[in-house]
């Protein structure tokens, strides 16, 4: 008679040991996880620092390629001398793309320990603003850019519009509203397409947008009447010129100044 051999609760061949066993073994490879490389620590570094965005002054901007002071003070609103001034830069007012300008002055150092005034009660006393005194005075023989229709009118509440749009049919030659020297030709301010700003003295700007075509060139001489542009469309509406008066780099209302239409 033949006895099997018992077998022992650790041999090998005892198949639900050997599922234990291997339960076990998962179980300690899941509880320690891989520590991360110093590769993987210096790749999410580098993606970390490449998508921060580009940081500009406070109330700063950064010249790009294209860029002239005269266009950048016209887009803030400022006077160009001005914004030289604030920059330390002479004539001819030579700029470099990257470098960084001041838009304003800052007043954070004088202000500091200036406490605002109360009344009685505890309450901010409010100061009124200066009315403005704007003269509308100038000894410019100002003439119509283009004859048309004012379809869009200055808007003296603080709009977007800071200058009128005058319907001319597509083409229409465009004439300079006074003398004087274009200081920019070209398409780099977002919003008034191929641009003309011509400088009448030390004073007074006048700029021509959404220009189908320019036929003048920067630093040249131009006389009252002469033909500067090509009237084109604003991406809406074709056939109109966006025509604008600048004075001390502030828009104002160029009917002021023009001639009453025949």
């Amino acid at each position: 008679m033949h006895i099997a051999a018992r077998q022992h609760p650790f041999d090998p061949r005892n198949s639900r040991w050997l599922a234990l066993l291997g339960i076990t073994l998962l179980l300690c490879a899941c509880a320690s996880p891989l520590p991360l490389s110093d590769h993987d620590d210096a790749t999410a570094e580098n993606k970390s620092s490449k998508t921060e965005p580009r940081r500009t002054p406070r109330g700063g901007y950064v010249v790009v390629k294209g860029d002239t002071l005269v266009a950048i003070a016209f887009r803030h609103g400022m006077d160009y001398r001005q914004l030289a001034a604030l920059n330390g830069i002479k004539e001819p007012y030579t700029i470099y793309p990257g470098q960084r300008l001041r838009l304003s002055r800052d007043t954070s150092a004088s202000s500091a320990g200036r406490s605002t005034p109360v009344n009685a009660k505890g309450s901010p006393v409010r100061t009124p603003a200066p009315a403005e005194t704007s003269s509308v005075t100038s000894t410019l023989p100002w003439r119509w850019p283009v004859a048309g229709k004012v379809l869009r009118g200055y808007d003296s509440a603080g709009g977007t519009n800071k200058g009128i749009d005058i319907a001319a049919p597509e083409g229409t030659q465009v004439l300079a509203a006074a003398g004087g020297t274009v200081v920019y030709a070209g398409n780099g301010l977002r919003a008034y397409g191929n641009l003309l700003i011509i400088k009448h003295n030390d004073e007074f700007l006048s700029a021509y947008g959404y220009n189908r075509r320019l036929l003048v060139a920067e630093a040249e001489e131009v006389k009252v009447g002469q033909p500067i542009a090509e009237t084109g469309s604003d991406g809406q509406t074709t056939g109109l010129l966006h025509f604008e008066i600048r004075r001390q780099g502030k828009p104002i209302d160029p009917l002021l100044y023009l001639p009453r239409q025949p």
